[in-house]
C-alpha cells in the first residue's frame, strides 16, 4: 500500500517557502482540495506510463497493485469492476490449457466485429478476450464462469482538514477546529424509515448498483447494517435510497432490512472503507506527490520557488500551474 502524505508535512513545507502562516485565511480548502487532486492525479498518469512500458523507477506505481480477485461472469459475460478498480493490469483465466496460463487479451469494439466475423483467429476458450465498458466488463467466449482479474487500484478522493476563519473553510494544520471534508454523504438517523427499509438523502449523488461503504460516527449502527460494511445502492428518488447486499439484489430492488436507528447518530455512505478511521491529519496523495502540491500552491500563491526540497515536479504540475 502507497504510503500516505501527512498534512502537517504539506503545511511546514508551504509555510518554509512562504515564510508567512496559513491564518490570514487567503487559501481556502476548496482550492487546496483541488490543487491536491490535480497533484495526485498527475502522479499516477507519470507513474501509470512508466508502469504500462515496464519501466520501473523510484515511485514505482506497483504500490497500488491489488491481489488478483477471481470476478464472477453472468450468463453474457458480462461482470462489475470491483470498487476501487483503477487500471487493469493482468487478466487470465483461472485454469490452465496444456499446463499454460490462459491470458485474456484486451480489445476494442471494432476488433471484437473483426474477431467474430473470421475463421482463422476464433474467439475460443484457448483465446478469449475482454472489452472494457465504463461501468462493466465483458469477457467472451461465453461459458466462462470466471477469471482471474489483476487490477491497479484507485484513491479515494483527496480530502484534507480545514478550520473555520472570517466564516471561511480555510487549510490548517492540525491546531484549529478540524473537520474531515469530503469524506463521504451523510444522513441522520431520523432519516432511516425502518418500515420501507429507505434512506430520506436529499441531492443525493447515487444510482442504483453504485458500491458504497456504511460507517457511522461512533460505531453505533443502524440495525442491519455493520460498520465498514460493503452496501449496494437502489436509487428510489433523487431524494430517497435504499440499500442492498449485492449488485444482483440491487438491480432486482431486494432491500436491506434497517430493523432499527440510533437516536442522534451521524451515518456515512462513502467511496472507500475506513473513512472516518485513522489519523485525522492522513492525506491519500502518496509521499511522491507531495512536492507536487507544495508547487503548486506556491505558484498560486504567486511565491517563486527556491526551497531546494522541491525537486521531483511534474511536467503536468508546471503546465497546470501556469495555465
Amino acid at each position: 500500500m502507497a504510503a500516505f502524505a501527512d498534512i502537517n508535512e504539506v503545511y511546514q513545507q508551504v509555510f518554509k517557502v512562504a515564510n508567512k502562516s496559513q491564518k490570514g485565511g487567503y487559501l481556502d480548502s476548496v482550492t487546496f482540495n483541488r490543487y491536491a487532486k490535480l497533484a495526485e492525479n498527475d502522479w499516477k498518469n507519470d507513474a501509470y506510463l512508466k508502469y504500462d512500458s515496464g519501466q520501473k523507477n523510484w515511485d514505482d506505481i506497483s504500490a497500488l497493485r491489488k491481489t488478483p480477485s477471481l470476478i464472477s461472469l453472468d450468463g453474457a459475460g458480462y461482470a462489475r469492476y470491483p470498487y476501487d478498480y483503477w487500471h487493469a493490469s493482468r487478466v487470465q483465466l483461472p485454469f490452465s490449457q496444456n499446463g499454460a496460463v490462459v491470458p485474456v487479451t484486451g480489445v476494442g469494439d471494432n476488433v471484437l466485429a473483426e474477431l467474430l466475423q473470421s475463421e482463422l483467429t476464433p474467439i475460443d476458450s484457448e483465446h478469449p478476450v475482454i472489452i472494457y465498458y465504463d461501468d462493466k466488463f465483458r469477457v467472451l467466449p461465453l461459458g466462462l464462469n470466471n477469471i482471474e482479474f489483476s487490477y491497479l487500484r484507485r484513491t479515494p478522493v483527496p480530502y484534507w482538514n480545514y478550520t473555520v476563519s472570517s466564516s471561511r473553510k480555510v487549510f490548517a494544520a492540525t491546531g484549529g477546529a478540524v473537520v474531515n471534508d469530503n469524506m463521504g454523504t451523510s444522513f441522520a438517523s431520523n432519516d432511516v424509515d425502518t418500515g420501507s427499509n429507505q434512506i430520506t438523502l436529499a441531492g443525493h449523488p447515487f444510482k442504483t448498483g453504485d458500491v458504497a461503504f456504511y460507517t457511522s460516527n461512533d460505531n453505533t449502527t443502524v440495525g442491519g447494517l455493520n460498520e465498514n460494511q460493503q452496501v449496494y445502492i437502489i436509487r428510489v428518488s433523487s431524494s430517497v435510497i435504499a440499500l442492498a447486499s449485492n449488485y444482483t439484489n440491487a438491480i432486482g430492488g431486494v432491500r436491506i432490512n434497517l430493523s432499527s436507528t440510533p437516536a442522534g447518530e451521524t451515518h456515512y455512505l462513502a467511496n472507500f472503507p475506513d473513512i472516518l478511521s485513522g489519523d485525522s491529519t492522513d492525506f491519500v496523495v502518496p509521499n511522491f506527490a507531495t512536492d507536487d502540491l507544495v508547487y503548486r500552491i506556491c505558484v498560486y500563491l504567486g511565491i517563486y520557488l527556491r526551497d531546494s526540497n522541491v525537486v521531483q515536479v511534474s511536467e503536468a504540475s508546471k503546465n497546470t500551474s501556469n495555465g
